[in-house]
C-alpha cells in the first residue's frame, strides 16, 4: 500500500489531534504507528487496513490553560483481513504507560466500546460483529 503525501497531511489537521504526553507519543503510540505504516508493516502486509483511534476521559479532569481537557487514555483499533476473515487488534494506552510491552495493552473492541460508548462496527452483521469484537487479539503481529 502506498501512503500518499496528501493522505499523511490530512492527519495533521487540528480536528485530528489530542494532547498526548511525550512518553506515550514517543513510546508505545509511536511503536503502533510504525507497525501500521512503515515499509513492510501492516499496510503492506495486509494490502488494506483501517485504523480507528481516539480519546477516553475518566472522572478526573485535567486541563491545559484551563480550557482543553487532557484525555486520560487513548485507544487504537486496527482492522485487517487475514485469510479472508476480518480481524482486529485493539489497544488502550494510559497517558503514562506503566506496563511492559505492547501485548499488555491489548483489549477487545467490546472493552473499548464500554469505555467510549461508541459502537465501532455497527454496520457489520451482528454475528460477525460479536465474533470480532469480543476477543482481544492474542498477540502483536510482528513483521519479519
Amino acid at each position: 500500500m502506498m501512503i500518499l503525501e496528501a493522505d499523511q497531511l490530512e492527519t495533521f489537521k487540528m480536528t485530528n489531534i489530542a494532547p498526548q504526553k511525550a512518553g506515550l507519543n514517543r513510546g508505545y503510540w509511536k511503536d503502533v504507528e510504525e507497525l501500521e505504516a512503515n515499509k513492510g508493516g501492516y499496510a503492506d502486509r495486509f494490502d488494506t487496513i483501517w485504523v480507528i483511534c481516539g480519546c477516553i476521559w475518566d472522572a478526573d479532569k485535567t486541563f491545559i490553560a484551563g480550557k482543553i481537557e487532557i484525555p486520560d487514555y487513548f485507544y487504537k483499533i486496527i482492522g485487517q483481513v487475514v485469510a479472508g476473515k476480518p480481524s482486529v487488534m485493539a489497544f488502550v494506552f494510559p497517558q503514562v504507560p506503566t506496563k511492559k510491552g505492547l501485548n499488555s495493552y491489548l483489549k477487545s473492541v467490546d472493552a473499548i466500546e464500554a469505555l467510549t460508548h461508541i459502537d465501532f462496527m455497527a454496520d457489520l452483521v451482528d454475528s460477525l460483529e460479536d465474533e470480532i469484537e469480543a476477543v482481544p487479539f492474542g498477540q502483536i503481529i510482528r513483521m519479519v
